[in-house]
């Protein structure tokens, strides 16, 4: 996808909401890796948050400024499990940023 528009979520929505999952949910994630930060993606994110919230589920939004960081911390999370094999053989790698 080349870039999100606010009709891109609009159908994550609704494909959501279609499915069997919206029934046992009470989280729906959006992840991507665009950028949210538009005004037109916020607004959006703001109605569809609303419209979700009406059937009792909350909207969690991950774009890519925040997509990196929370799989970041869940490499060190597995990296810092004693009893986890895949946690001996990660390597921590420095964020771009921080090189």
């Amino acid at each position: 996808m080349a870039s999100l528009t606010p009709a891109d979520i609009i159908k994550a929505v609704d494909k959501f909401l279609a499915g069997s999952w919206a029934s046992r949910s009470e989280v729906f994630t959006y992840a991507t890796t665009h950028a949210l930060r538009p005004i037109t993606l916020v607004e959006e994110l703001e109605r569809q948050a609303d419209r979700l919230e009406k059937a009792g589920i909350r909207l969690e939004s991950w774009g890519h400024e925040s997509v990196s960081e929370r799989l970041r911390q869940l490499l060190e999370i597995v990296a810092a499990h004693p009893g986890c094999r895949e946690g001996r053989r990660t390597k921590r790698v420095k964020p771009a940023a921080a090189r």
